[in-house]
């Protein structure tokens, strides 16, 4: 259990507002999170979904199975994530949140958070990713102090940039709506180009990991990641 902590919270997403090196797009980024004790009949399912999301101008981008979590956001821990793009608002619809209603039927539950991605990575999005390791974050900030906030990312971006083996941002949600769960500020997917890689940045960086525990101690009420792997 320790080192599967040690894995997860090793891993701290340094981007915010004034760090961005990708520019804020119109698009909505949906992060959907799963769980279903029958995987079969939840595959048969998506690809149903996922041809009526396309008509509604989502894209799914990102899925695959959840493998473990550390956090303390009140949710069981999923098996499946989704990451998708819109063209337009899919949770402020009703026959958006309809999507997920029907994903949700026959299922533990589906839970999904969304928002503006002010940080899209296309040159990742357009590669096969099933080698990379993922993590998902999802957090709310305490908002106790988010000038000094920033300035942390800035200071914890400056110091990562140049490590070898470090995790990358592909996508990175301003969350404004929620369906299943309270709204949190922000969803992130970060990877890592394998397993192999991540272990070996945890391992050479114990400094890097001391200042995220920090951060996320200083800012955040509660956060979740997520360990993941994706199918395309």
């Amino acid at each position: 259990m320790k080192s599967m902590i040690l894995l997860l919270t090793a891993t701290a997403i340094f981007v915010s507002s004034n760090s961005l090196s990708f520019a804020e797009t119109s698009n909505k980024g949906v992060l959907a999170l799963i769980n279903t004790n029958d995987t079969a009949a939840y595959d048969s399912k998506l690809e149903h979904f996922e041809t009526k999301l396309n008509t509604q101008g989502c894209n799914i981008l990102r899925e695959g199975p959840v493998i473990a979590e550390d956090g303390d956001i009140d949710l069981d821990q999923p098996n499946r994530f989704i990451y998708m793009t819109c063209t337009s608002s899919l949770l402020g619809r009703p026959d958006g949140r309809a999507l997920i209603s029907e994903l949700n039927q026959g299922i533990e539950y589906a839970v999904a958070v969304e928002g503006i991605s002010i940080l899209h990575d296309d040159t990742s999005f357009n590669k096969t990713a099933t080698a990379r390791s993922y993590i998902l974050k999802v957090s709310h900030y305490n908002n106790t102090a988010p000038t000094q906030r920033d300035q942390d990312l800035s200071t914890l971006g400056e110091l990562v940039h140049p490590r070898s083996d470090t995790y990358q941002t592909e996508a990175f949600i301003e969350v404004s709506q929620a369906y299943g769960m309270p709204t949190p500020d922000e969803a992130v997917v970060i990877y890592y180009d394998s397993p192999e890689a991540g272990d070996r940045f945890r391992k050479h960086n114990p400094d890097v990991l001391e200042k995220i525990v920090d951060f996320n101690d200083k800012h955040l009420n509660d956060f979740i990641y997520y360990v993941a792997q994706s199918r395309r």
